[in-house]
């Protein structure tokens, strides 16, 4: 029954979509088809199932999952360095050891305002798992993963004399992942 409510629907053609990405990301694993190239991509591995839903002429230029266009449009590469700097923020703002609760009102603000990022980063990735990014929405998050960055850096900053490996590491992913931008705008991907 659940599966005859999804017959015709937005959800049916999303499960599609989502059902060619591994055979689309298959024929180039690492580096993908390139940006905005879902829309001519699909159509060679278009499921034929699609032309009986209801969503017959539906030609997604997304895939309807940011993770999952992310690996047919960049490779793991760019999925990669974009999984990469989702972990690091995870790690830094979940970590055993962090801020505990503050008592002036500066540090209550400044509570609020990483826990209002947070939220925001949050609620982008789980829109992200079936939508895709927009020129408005994409902006917005970029900026907010940098400005929970950098206030995460600022409450966290080593003492002096000591090395940590997490700058290096992430200078690594920040490099793939700006290599990548790169490549995109030369258009060699």
């Amino acid at each position: 029954e659940s599966a005859a409510r999804w017959r015709g629907s937005t959800i049916e053609t999303r499960w599609l979509a989502w059902g060619a990405v591994p055979e689309i990301a298959s024929e180039r694993p690492w580096l993908g088809w390139g940006p905005e190239t879902f829309l001519n991509v699909f159509a060679r591995y278009r499921p034929e199932s699609l032309n009986m839903s209801a969503e017959w002429s539906t030609r997604p230029a997304q895939a309807h999952n940011e993770f999952l266009h992310l690996l047919a449009t960049t490779g793991v590469l760019g999925l990669g360095a974009f999984l990469g700097l989702l972990a690091i923020w995870m790690w830094r703002v979940v970590r055993p050891g962090g801020r505990g609760p503050t008592s002036s009102s500066d540090d209550i603000r400044a509570d609020m305002l990483r826990a209002g990022i947070n939220a925001g980063i949050a609620g982008f990735l789980v829109q992200s798992a079936a939508g895709f990014t927009t020129a408005g929405t994409a902006p917005i998050f970029w900026a907010f993963l940098a400005m929970a960055q950098g206030l995460i850096s600022a409450d966290r900053a080593p003492e002096a004399g000591t090395r940590t490996w997490l700058p290096r590491v992430s200078s690594v992913i920040r490099g793939i992942a700006l290599g990548m931008v790169a490549l995109a705008g030369l258009d060699i991907i």
